[in-house]
Protein backbone atom coordinates (compact mmCIF):
# COMPACT_ATOMS: atom_id res chain seq x y z
CA UNK A 1 0.00 0.00 0.00
CA UNK A 2 2.94 1.83 0.55
CA UNK A 3 4.44 1.94 -2.86
CA UNK A 4 1.00 2.79 -3.99
CA UNK A 5 0.68 5.83 -2.10
CA UNK A 6 4.47 7.00 -2.98
CA UNK A 7 3.35 6.47 -6.88
CA UNK A 8 0.99 9.88 -6.25
CA UNK A 9 3.81 12.17 -5.23
CA UNK A 10 6.43 13.47 -8.16
CA UNK A 11 10.03 13.37 -6.41
CA UNK A 12 10.37 17.16 -5.78
CA UNK A 13 7.32 16.39 -2.94
CA UNK A 14 9.42 13.83 -1.70
CA UNK A 15 12.19 15.90 -1.00
CA UNK A 16 10.14 18.69 0.53
CA UNK A 17 8.13 16.04 3.43
CA UNK A 18 11.59 14.73 4.05
CA UNK A 19 11.57 10.00 4.14
CA UNK A 20 11.40 10.22 8.12
CA UNK A 21 8.03 12.53 8.01
CA UNK A 22 5.53 9.61 8.18
CA UNK A 23 2.83 11.60 10.28
CA UNK A 24 2.82 14.23 7.31
CA UNK A 25 2.57 11.57 4.89
CA UNK A 26 -0.73 10.59 6.46
CA UNK A 27 -1.98 14.10 7.07
CA UNK A 28 -1.26 14.70 2.74
CA UNK A 29 -2.20 11.31 1.76
CA UNK A 30 -5.71 11.05 3.46
CA UNK A 31 -7.16 13.67 1.40
CA UNK A 32 -5.57 12.92 -1.47
CA UNK A 33 -6.78 9.67 -1.38
CA UNK A 34 -10.64 9.97 -0.39
CA UNK A 35 -10.19 12.77 -3.27
CA UNK A 36 -9.30 11.59 -6.14
CA UNK A 37 -11.30 13.90 -8.71
CA UNK A 38 -10.28 17.08 -6.50
CA UNK A 39 -7.71 19.17 -7.03
CA UNK A 40 -4.90 18.96 -4.90
CA UNK A 41 -2.31 21.26 -4.17
CA UNK A 42 0.65 21.13 -2.05
CA UNK A 43 2.34 24.69 -1.16
CA UNK A 44 5.61 25.45 0.36
CA UNK A 45 5.58 28.22 3.17
CA UNK A 46 7.59 30.42 0.30
CA UNK A 47 4.44 29.60 -2.07
CA UNK A 48 5.79 27.43 -4.78
CA UNK A 49 4.42 24.05 -5.74
CA UNK A 50 5.88 20.95 -5.00
CA UNK A 51 2.95 18.81 -5.92
CA UNK A 52 -0.30 19.59 -7.58
CA UNK A 53 -2.89 17.22 -9.40
CA UNK A 54 -3.87 17.54 -12.99
CA UNK A 55 -7.39 18.42 -12.11
CA UNK A 56 -5.66 21.48 -9.98
CA UNK A 57 -4.24 22.92 -13.13
CA UNK A 58 -7.48 22.77 -14.29
CA UNK A 59 -9.18 24.78 -11.26
CA UNK A 60 -6.58 27.18 -11.76
CA UNK A 61 -4.82 26.14 -8.45
CA UNK A 62 -1.41 25.15 -9.93
CA UNK A 63 0.58 28.51 -9.89
CA UNK A 64 3.63 29.39 -7.26
CA UNK A 65 2.32 32.37 -5.30
CA UNK A 66 4.61 35.27 -4.59
CA UNK A 67 4.11 36.41 -1.29
CA UNK A 68 6.57 39.53 -1.38
CA UNK A 69 5.19 41.09 -4.15
CA UNK A 70 1.69 39.75 -3.52
CA UNK A 71 0.79 38.30 -6.77
CA UNK A 72 -0.55 35.02 -8.31
CA UNK A 73 -0.46 33.86 -11.55
CA UNK A 74 -2.82 34.78 -14.75
CA UNK A 75 -6.29 33.64 -13.80
CA UNK A 76 -8.89 35.79 -11.90
CA UNK A 77 -10.86 35.57 -8.69
CA UNK A 78 -14.19 36.66 -7.95
CA UNK A 79 -16.42 36.41 -4.99
CA UNK A 80 -19.56 34.42 -5.56
CA UNK A 81 -21.46 37.34 -6.59
CA UNK A 82 -19.07 36.86 -9.77
CA UNK A 83 -18.16 40.34 -10.26
CA UNK A 84 -16.20 41.41 -7.04
CA UNK A 85 -12.21 40.57 -7.16
CA UNK A 86 -11.13 38.30 -4.87
CA UNK A 87 -8.09 40.68 -2.80
CA UNK A 88 -4.28 38.58 -2.30
CA UNK A 89 -5.16 38.21 1.50
CA UNK A 90 -8.48 35.87 0.66
CA UNK A 91 -6.99 33.42 -1.35
CA UNK A 92 -7.39 29.93 -0.16
CA UNK A 93 -3.77 29.71 -0.40
CA UNK A 94 -3.04 32.64 1.21
CA UNK A 95 -5.17 32.66 3.94
CA UNK A 96 -3.64 28.79 5.19
CA UNK A 97 -0.17 30.35 4.56
CA UNK A 98 -1.05 32.52 7.18
CA UNK A 99 -2.29 29.93 9.49
CA UNK A 100 -5.90 30.19 9.05
CA UNK A 101 -8.12 26.98 8.16
CA UNK A 102 -10.03 27.13 5.29
CA UNK A 103 -13.53 25.88 5.09
CA UNK A 104 -15.86 25.22 2.20
CA UNK A 105 -14.57 29.07 0.44
CA UNK A 106 -16.23 28.84 -2.74
CA UNK A 107 -14.58 30.70 -5.36
CA UNK A 108 -15.38 31.62 -8.87
CA UNK A 109 -11.77 31.36 -11.21
CA UNK A 110 -11.60 32.51 -14.87
CA UNK A 111 -8.66 31.39 -16.55
CA UNK A 112 -7.60 33.92 -19.49
CA UNK A 113 -10.24 34.03 -22.36
CA UNK A 114 -11.88 31.04 -20.89
CA UNK A 115 -14.98 30.38 -19.25
CA UNK A 116 -15.94 30.88 -15.37
CA UNK A 117 -15.29 27.68 -13.13
CA UNK A 118 -17.16 27.32 -9.52
CA UNK A 119 -14.96 26.02 -7.11
CA UNK A 120 -15.35 25.02 -3.16
CA UNK A 121 -11.79 25.09 -1.34
CA UNK A 122 -10.65 23.50 1.83
CA UNK A 123 -7.04 24.02 3.33
CA UNK A 124 -5.60 23.61 6.16
CA UNK A 125 -1.17 23.77 7.04
CA UNK A 126 0.90 20.40 7.01
CA UNK A 127 3.17 19.94 10.07
CA UNK A 128 6.54 17.61 9.98
CA UNK A 129 6.66 15.50 13.13
CA UNK A 130 8.66 17.89 14.83
CA UNK A 131 5.61 19.95 15.04
CA UNK A 132 7.19 22.76 12.29
CA UNK A 133 4.73 23.59 10.23
CA UNK A 134 6.60 22.37 6.11
CA UNK A 135 3.42 24.11 4.10
CA UNK A 136 -0.24 24.13 2.87
CA UNK A 137 -2.75 21.36 1.70
CA UNK A 138 -5.57 23.15 -0.64
CA UNK A 139 -8.44 20.50 -1.96
CA UNK A 140 -10.74 22.08 -4.76
CA UNK A 141 -14.18 20.71 -5.89
CA UNK A 142 -15.40 22.22 -9.24
CA UNK A 143 -19.12 22.56 -8.32
CA UNK A 144 -19.95 24.49 -11.55
CA UNK A 145 -23.01 22.53 -13.09
CA UNK A 146 -24.24 21.41 -9.08
CA UNK A 147 -24.35 25.65 -8.37
CA UNK A 148 -25.90 26.23 -12.01
CA UNK A 149 -28.54 23.61 -11.18
CA UNK A 150 -29.16 24.94 -8.17
CA UNK A 151 -29.87 28.16 -9.31
CA UNK A 152 -32.40 26.75 -12.11
CA UNK A 153 -33.80 25.33 -9.78
CA UNK A 154 -34.50 28.68 -7.28
CA UNK A 155 -35.57 30.45 -10.19
CA UNK A 156 -37.97 27.63 -11.33
CA UNK A 157 -39.11 28.00 -7.89
CA UNK A 158 -39.67 31.18 -7.38
CA UNK A 159 -41.25 31.23 -11.12
CA UNK A 160 -44.01 28.96 -9.83
CA UNK A 161 -44.09 30.95 -7.16
CA UNK A 162 -45.12 34.14 -9.13
CA UNK A 163 -47.11 32.01 -11.18
CA UNK A 164 -49.10 31.15 -8.68
CA UNK A 165 -48.96 33.55 -6.01
CA UNK A 166 -48.90 37.18 -7.58
CA UNK A 167 -50.72 36.24 -11.20
CA UNK A 168 -53.90 38.46 -11.43
CA UNK A 169 -55.31 35.77 -13.42
CA UNK A 170 -56.42 32.34 -12.97
CA UNK A 171 -53.85 29.45 -13.11
CA UNK A 172 -54.21 25.92 -12.16
CA UNK A 173 -51.95 23.22 -12.40
CA UNK A 174 -53.47 19.62 -13.51
CA UNK A 175 -52.04 15.78 -13.99
CA UNK A 176 -51.82 13.98 -17.59
CA UNK A 177 -55.14 12.95 -16.72
CA UNK A 178 -56.87 16.44 -16.04
CA UNK A 179 -57.50 16.30 -12.51
CA UNK A 180 -56.40 18.98 -10.18
CA UNK A 181 -53.28 19.55 -8.56
CA UNK A 182 -53.19 23.16 -7.29
CA UNK A 183 -55.05 26.58 -8.03
CA UNK A 184 -54.08 29.72 -7.09
CA UNK A 185 -56.12 32.21 -4.92
CA UNK A 186 -57.39 34.16 -8.88
CA UNK A 187 -58.78 30.71 -9.64
CA UNK A 188 -61.04 30.44 -6.28
CA UNK A 189 -62.32 33.87 -6.52
CA UNK A 190 -63.64 33.85 -10.26
CA UNK A 191 -64.67 29.84 -10.00
CA UNK A 192 -65.58 30.07 -6.30
CA UNK A 193 -63.90 26.77 -5.90
CA UNK A 194 -61.40 26.18 -3.67
CA UNK A 195 -58.47 23.53 -3.89
CA UNK A 196 -60.57 21.75 -1.42
CA UNK A 197 -63.39 21.35 -3.40
CA UNK A 198 -61.37 20.10 -6.27
CA UNK A 199 -58.40 18.16 -5.37
CA UNK A 200 -58.01 14.74 -7.50
CA UNK A 201 -61.03 16.52 -9.34
CA UNK A 202 -61.41 16.51 -13.18
CA UNK A 203 -61.41 19.88 -15.29
CA UNK A 204 -65.08 18.37 -16.95
CA UNK A 205 -66.84 19.53 -13.56
CA UNK A 206 -66.41 22.64 -14.69
CA UNK A 207 -67.67 22.27 -18.58
CA UNK A 208 -70.51 21.31 -20.12
CA UNK A 209 -70.98 18.45 -22.37
CA UNK A 210 -69.59 20.30 -25.44
CA UNK A 211 -66.77 22.10 -23.63
CA UNK A 212 -65.49 19.03 -22.25
CA UNK A 213 -65.50 17.91 -26.63
CA UNK A 214 -64.26 20.93 -27.17
CA UNK A 215 -61.12 20.27 -25.11
CA UNK A 216 -60.56 16.78 -25.57
CA UNK A 217 -60.61 17.86 -29.39
CA UNK A 218 -57.40 20.46 -28.37
CA UNK A 219 -55.66 18.05 -26.51
CA UNK A 220 -53.40 16.21 -28.96
CA UNK A 221 -51.48 19.36 -29.71
CA UNK A 222 -51.17 20.28 -26.26
CA UNK A 223 -49.96 16.26 -25.35
CA UNK A 224 -46.87 16.86 -27.95
CA UNK A 225 -45.47 19.36 -25.82
CA UNK A 226 -46.99 22.59 -27.61
CA UNK A 227 -49.41 25.51 -26.02
CA UNK A 228 -52.76 25.85 -27.05
CA UNK A 229 -54.56 29.27 -26.29
CA UNK A 230 -59.16 29.16 -27.00
CA UNK A 231 -61.93 30.75 -25.46
CA UNK A 232 -64.12 28.75 -23.58
CA UNK A 233 -67.12 28.64 -21.25
CA UNK A 234 -67.59 27.44 -18.06
CA UNK A 235 -69.37 27.36 -14.69
CA UNK A 236 -69.05 29.21 -11.25
CA UNK A 237 -69.80 27.34 -8.15
CA UNK A 238 -73.18 28.85 -7.98
CA UNK A 239 -74.26 27.61 -11.24
CA UNK A 240 -73.78 30.59 -13.13
CA UNK A 241 -71.73 30.72 -16.66
CA UNK A 242 -68.26 32.31 -16.85
CA UNK A 243 -66.13 33.12 -20.01
CA UNK A 244 -62.49 32.26 -19.76
CA UNK A 245 -59.82 32.82 -22.50
CA UNK A 246 -57.49 29.88 -21.55
CA UNK A 247 -53.90 29.01 -22.28
CA UNK A 248 -52.94 25.39 -21.61
CA UNK A 249 -49.17 25.02 -21.00
CA UNK A 250 -47.52 21.18 -20.71
CA UNK A 251 -45.00 20.90 -18.37
CA UNK A 252 -42.45 18.86 -20.21
CA UNK A 253 -39.60 16.94 -18.67
CA UNK A 254 -36.84 15.11 -20.60
CA UNK A 255 -39.27 15.20 -23.27
CA UNK A 256 -41.66 13.77 -22.01
CA UNK A 257 -45.26 15.93 -21.10
CA UNK A 258 -45.62 15.03 -17.42
CA UNK A 259 -48.77 17.92 -16.83
CA UNK A 260 -50.28 21.28 -17.50
CA UNK A 261 -50.21 24.51 -16.43
CA UNK A 262 -53.42 26.52 -17.15
CA UNK A 263 -53.70 30.24 -17.16
CA UNK A 264 -56.91 31.55 -17.90
CA UNK A 265 -58.59 35.29 -18.55
CA UNK A 266 -61.93 36.31 -16.87
CA UNK A 267 -63.43 37.40 -20.46
CA UNK A 268 -67.17 37.29 -19.04
CA UNK A 269 -67.69 41.14 -18.85
CA UNK A 270 -66.35 41.25 -22.59
CA UNK A 271 -68.38 38.60 -24.18
CA UNK A 272 -71.57 40.50 -22.14
CA UNK A 273 -70.58 43.72 -23.75
CA UNK A 274 -69.94 42.08 -26.90
CA UNK A 275 -73.43 40.56 -27.09
CA UNK A 276 -75.29 43.36 -25.84
CA UNK A 277 -73.85 46.04 -28.81
CA UNK A 278 -72.06 47.80 -26.11
CA UNK A 279 -68.95 47.43 -28.02
CA UNK A 280 -69.37 49.41 -31.08
CA UNK A 281 -70.13 52.80 -29.21
CA UNK A 282 -66.68 51.90 -27.06
CA UNK A 283 -65.00 50.77 -30.35
CA UNK A 284 -65.44 54.20 -31.52
CA UNK A 285 -63.94 55.86 -28.64
CA UNK A 286 -60.93 53.61 -28.84
CA UNK A 287 -60.28 54.34 -32.39
CA UNK A 288 -61.12 57.96 -31.83
CA UNK A 289 -58.57 58.00 -28.75
CA UNK A 290 -56.05 56.42 -30.42
CA UNK A 291 -56.04 58.61 -33.81
CA UNK A 292 -55.73 61.69 -31.60
CA UNK A 293 -53.02 59.97 -29.74
CA UNK A 294 -51.62 59.40 -33.07
CA UNK A 295 -51.79 63.12 -34.03
CA UNK A 296 -50.44 64.36 -30.87
CA UNK A 297 -47.90 62.20 -31.41
CA UNK A 298 -46.57 64.27 -35.27
CA UNK A 299 -47.53 67.54 -33.34
CA UNK A 300 -44.69 66.84 -31.07
CA UNK A 301 -42.27 65.99 -34.10
CA UNK A 302 -41.71 62.61 -32.97
CA UNK A 303 -41.19 60.11 -35.72
CA UNK A 304 -44.45 59.24 -37.11
CA UNK A 305 -45.73 55.38 -36.35
CA UNK A 306 -48.83 53.64 -37.72
CA UNK A 307 -51.04 52.53 -35.03
CA UNK A 308 -53.33 49.44 -35.10
CA UNK A 309 -56.15 49.10 -33.01
CA UNK A 310 -58.69 46.20 -33.08
CA UNK A 311 -61.87 45.59 -34.79
CA UNK A 312 -64.30 43.19 -33.25
CA UNK A 313 -67.14 41.03 -35.05
CA UNK A 314 -70.04 43.51 -34.27
CA UNK A 315 -68.07 46.66 -35.08
CA UNK A 316 -67.05 44.58 -38.71
CA UNK A 317 -71.24 43.49 -38.82
CA UNK A 318 -72.10 47.34 -38.36
CA UNK A 319 -73.48 48.82 -41.48
CA UNK A 320 -71.62 52.59 -39.87
CA UNK A 321 -68.45 51.36 -39.59
CA UNK A 322 -66.37 52.86 -42.29
CA UNK A 323 -68.74 56.19 -42.06
CA UNK A 324 -67.44 56.19 -38.17
CA UNK A 325 -64.06 55.50 -39.59
CA UNK A 326 -64.10 58.27 -41.99
CA UNK A 327 -65.57 60.57 -39.28
CA UNK A 328 -62.88 60.14 -36.91
CA UNK A 329 -60.06 60.87 -39.18
CA UNK A 330 -61.62 63.74 -40.57
CA UNK A 331 -61.82 64.71 -36.80
CA UNK A 332 -58.67 63.74 -35.90
CA UNK A 333 -56.64 64.89 -38.57
CA UNK A 334 -55.04 61.36 -38.60
CA UNK A 335 -54.09 60.27 -42.35
CA UNK A 336 -55.07 56.94 -43.10
CA UNK A 337 -51.78 55.75 -43.81
CA UNK A 338 -51.16 55.90 -40.37
CA UNK A 339 -53.66 53.80 -39.28
CA UNK A 340 -54.09 50.20 -38.99
CA UNK A 341 -57.10 47.98 -38.61
CA UNK A 342 -56.79 44.47 -36.79
CA UNK A 343 -58.98 41.43 -37.60
CA UNK A 344 -58.73 38.16 -36.40
CA UNK A 345 -58.91 35.28 -38.74
CA UNK A 346 -61.78 33.56 -36.95
CA UNK A 347 -64.07 37.25 -37.64
CA UNK A 348 -62.43 37.51 -41.00
CA UNK A 349 -63.73 33.85 -42.30
CA UNK A 350 -67.33 35.13 -41.19
CA UNK A 351 -70.04 36.13 -43.46
CA UNK A 352 -67.17 36.92 -45.81
CA UNK A 353 -69.88 38.41 -48.42
CA UNK A 354 -70.75 41.66 -45.46
CA UNK A 355 -67.22 41.59 -44.34
CA UNK A 356 -65.32 41.99 -48.31
CA UNK A 357 -66.73 44.84 -49.34
CA UNK A 358 -66.61 46.66 -45.95
CA UNK A 359 -62.76 46.14 -45.40
CA UNK A 360 -62.22 46.91 -49.48
CA UNK A 361 -63.45 50.52 -48.80
CA UNK A 362 -61.37 51.21 -46.04
CA UNK A 363 -58.29 49.51 -48.13
CA UNK A 364 -58.91 52.11 -50.18
CA UNK A 365 -59.02 54.85 -47.66
CA UNK A 366 -55.44 54.26 -47.72
CA UNK A 367 -55.78 52.27 -44.18
CA UNK A 368 -53.73 48.97 -43.99
CA UNK A 369 -56.22 45.57 -42.90
CA UNK A 370 -54.10 43.22 -41.43
CA UNK A 371 -54.97 39.62 -39.59
CA UNK A 372 -53.87 39.13 -36.28
CA UNK A 373 -53.23 36.18 -34.63
CA UNK A 374 -52.81 33.95 -37.65
CA UNK A 375 -52.44 30.53 -37.54
CA UNK A 376 -55.60 30.28 -34.58
CA UNK A 377 -58.32 30.14 -36.84
CA UNK A 378 -59.97 27.51 -39.85
CA UNK A 379 -59.22 29.98 -42.61
CA UNK A 380 -57.62 28.99 -46.35
CA UNK A 381 -55.66 29.84 -48.96
CA UNK A 382 -58.93 30.72 -51.20
CA UNK A 383 -60.28 32.55 -48.54
CA UNK A 384 -57.35 34.75 -48.00
CA UNK A 385 -57.49 35.45 -51.72
CA UNK A 386 -60.38 36.97 -51.92
CA UNK A 387 -59.97 39.17 -48.44
CA UNK A 388 -58.59 42.36 -49.33
CA UNK A 389 -55.74 42.52 -46.31
CA UNK A 390 -52.51 43.81 -46.18
CA UNK A 391 -50.56 41.55 -43.64
CA UNK A 392 -50.47 38.53 -41.89
CA UNK A 393 -49.49 38.63 -38.10
CA UNK A 394 -48.24 34.82 -36.93
CA UNK A 395 -49.48 34.24 -33.72
CA UNK A 396 -47.68 34.48 -30.82
CA UNK A 397 -48.10 30.95 -29.32
CA UNK A 398 -45.89 29.58 -32.55
CA UNK A 399 -43.02 32.05 -31.19
CA UNK A 400 -43.13 30.47 -27.79
CA UNK A 401 -42.70 27.38 -28.93
CA UNK A 402 -40.92 27.30 -32.18
CA UNK A 403 -37.36 26.85 -31.18
CA UNK A 404 -38.43 23.71 -28.90
CA UNK A 405 -40.98 21.80 -30.76
CA UNK A 406 -40.08 20.78 -33.97
CA UNK A 407 -43.98 20.62 -35.27
CA UNK A 408 -44.27 24.51 -34.98
CA UNK A 409 -41.15 25.20 -37.18
CA UNK A 410 -42.67 24.02 -40.58
CA UNK A 411 -46.10 25.73 -39.66
CA UNK A 412 -44.24 29.14 -39.46
CA UNK A 413 -42.43 28.16 -42.14
CA UNK A 414 -45.29 27.44 -44.35
CA UNK A 415 -47.31 31.31 -42.84
CA UNK A 416 -44.39 32.66 -44.37
CA UNK A 417 -44.66 31.11 -48.04
CA UNK A 418 -48.04 31.88 -47.76
CA UNK A 419 -47.92 35.38 -47.52
CA UNK A 420 -44.73 35.97 -49.84
CA UNK A 421 -47.04 33.93 -52.41
CA UNK A 422 -49.52 36.40 -51.67
CA UNK A 423 -47.36 39.44 -51.67
CA UNK A 424 -48.48 39.79 -48.08
CA UNK A 425 -46.42 41.29 -45.30
CA UNK A 426 -45.45 39.30 -42.41
CA UNK A 427 -45.43 39.96 -38.69
CA UNK A 428 -44.23 37.84 -36.03
CA UNK A 429 -45.80 38.49 -32.90
CA UNK A 430 -44.06 37.45 -29.62
CA UNK A 431 -40.44 37.35 -30.49
CA UNK A 432 -38.95 36.41 -27.10
CA UNK A 433 -35.14 34.99 -28.47
CA UNK A 434 -32.72 36.35 -30.95
CA UNK A 435 -32.50 32.34 -31.82
CA UNK A 436 -36.55 32.98 -32.54
CA UNK A 437 -35.36 36.24 -34.19
CA UNK A 438 -32.84 34.50 -36.77
CA UNK A 439 -34.72 32.31 -37.74
CA UNK A 440 -37.48 34.77 -39.08
CA UNK A 441 -35.18 36.56 -40.84
CA UNK A 442 -33.85 33.43 -42.94
CA UNK A 443 -37.68 33.16 -43.83
CA UNK A 444 -38.05 36.78 -45.21
CA UNK A 445 -40.02 38.19 -41.71
CA UNK A 446 -38.56 41.29 -41.08
CA UNK A 447 -41.05 42.97 -38.85
CA UNK A 448 -41.50 41.46 -35.59
CA UNK A 449 -42.37 42.38 -32.21
CA UNK A 450 -42.34 41.12 -28.81
CA UNK A 451 -40.61 41.50 -25.22
CA UNK A 452 -36.78 40.75 -27.22
CA UNK A 453 -36.90 44.22 -28.41
CA UNK A 454 -39.35 46.18 -25.53
CA UNK A 455 -42.33 45.35 -23.44
CA UNK A 456 -45.61 47.11 -23.37
CA UNK A 457 -44.52 51.04 -23.71
CA UNK A 458 -47.36 53.52 -22.35
CA UNK A 459 -47.79 56.88 -24.57
CA UNK A 460 -46.15 59.17 -21.57
CA UNK A 461 -43.09 57.30 -21.73
CA UNK A 462 -42.79 57.26 -26.08
CA UNK A 463 -43.20 60.94 -25.30
CA UNK A 464 -40.32 60.66 -22.54
CA UNK A 465 -38.07 58.93 -24.68
CA UNK A 466 -38.35 61.12 -27.63
CA UNK A 467 -39.18 59.04 -30.20
CA UNK A 468 -35.81 56.64 -29.19
CA UNK A 469 -37.95 53.53 -28.79
CA UNK A 470 -36.88 50.20 -30.99
CA UNK A 471 -40.19 49.66 -31.94
CA UNK A 472 -43.27 51.52 -32.95
CA UNK A 473 -45.87 51.61 -30.18
CA UNK A 474 -49.65 49.89 -30.14
CA UNK A 475 -52.29 51.06 -29.12
CA UNK A 476 -54.33 47.83 -28.77
CA UNK A 477 -57.41 49.31 -26.89
CA UNK A 478 -59.50 46.24 -25.98
CA UNK A 479 -58.65 42.87 -27.26
CA UNK A 480 -62.03 42.45 -29.08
Amino acid sequence: MKSTRHQLFSPPVDAFLGSSSSALHEALLQPILEHMEAGVTVYGLDGRIPFFKEAAKRFGMSEPIDLHERTYGSYSFYHPDGSTPVSFAELPSVRVLHQENVYNQEIWVQPPGKAVSILVANGKLLYASSGEPVGALIVTHDITERKWAQQRLEVSEQRYKSLFEHNPDIVCWLDLSGRFLNVNPAFESVTGYTMSDLRNQSFQRLLNREGVRRVLSMSRTIQQGASDNYDISAFHQNGTQIELNVTVVPIVVSQNVVGYFVIAKDITKRKQTEETGQIVPIGRWVLEMACQQCVKWQQQGLPPVRLAVNLSMRQLQDKQLVPMVQQILQKTGLHPRYLELEITESIAMHRLDAVIPRLQTLQAMGIQISIDDFGTGYSSLSCLQLLPINSLKIDQSFMRNMTDSSSHMPIVTAIAAMAHSLQLSLVAEGVETAKQLAFLRSLGCLTVQGYFFSKPVPADEREAAGGQLALPVLIAGFVL
